[in-house]
């Protein structure tokens, strides 16, 4: 599977549900004791659209954006509307030496945090501080990485911050687009889009 850096378009994944999910075993013990295994350690998200009903335009943005991935054949950038951004999160403290710092999101929860890694920021969206200044040049991104790299290693003790907007890396789940033709110009198409590992 390839990698396409294109986005499927916000006007099509715009009301889709879905939501993360851990792939988790679970033994139930005879005396009624539950054991879990959490088998991955980042989570994978999963979308779908169900009968979702489409004009003309849309339909044929539809069937590009399909045909030019080939269905499920490459990945692409997919826009998850219930998280996107990237909001004063610090990626790292310099040491004099260290240029590049990966964009990563961390999600608090009490005494409990989780690191996502961000591989897909938004090209013009991506701003950088260090211990509070922004720094409008002396950097750049990478953003089919997501990684930041410095001209010039920032000097010790300096915090390094990132705000941006992202996608998420996803392919189709199946095979076929299946639509459903209601009128001449309006069709209904139930898709199914799932995140992938990079």
């Amino acid at each position: 599977m390839a990698f396409y850096e294109l986005t499927f378009p916000a006007a099509l994944s715009e009301g889709m549900r879905g939501g993360p999910r851990f792939a988790a075993t679970i033994v139930r013990t005879a005396s009624g004791y539950r054991h879990t295994n959490v088998n991955w350690a980042q989570e994978l998200w999963s979308w779908e659209a169900d009968a979702t009903l489409w004009d003309r335009s849309k339909i044929e943005q539809a069937l590009a954006f399909f045909r030019a991935v080939q269905g499920p054949g490459n990945g692409f950038r997919f826009r998850n509307w219930l998280d996107y951004q990237v909001i004063g999160q610090t990626l790292g403290t310099g040491d004099g030496v260290r240029t590049a710092f990966q964009i990563v999101k961390t999600s608090t929860f009490g005494a409990y945090s989780h690191t996502r890694t961000i591989r897909k920021p938004v090209a013009g969206t991506v701003a950088v501080s260090v211990d509070g200044l922004p720094q409008a040049s002396g950097w750049s991104v990478a953003t089919s990485t997501g990684v930041v790299t410095f001209d010039a290693a920032p000097a010790a003790g300096k915090v390094v911050v990132a705000d941006c907007l992202f996608d998420y890396p996803a392919a189709f789940a199946a095979d076929s687009a299946d639509l459903t033709q209601n009128f001449v110009d309006v069709a209904e198409w139930s898709v199914q889009i799932e995140e992938i590992r990079l």
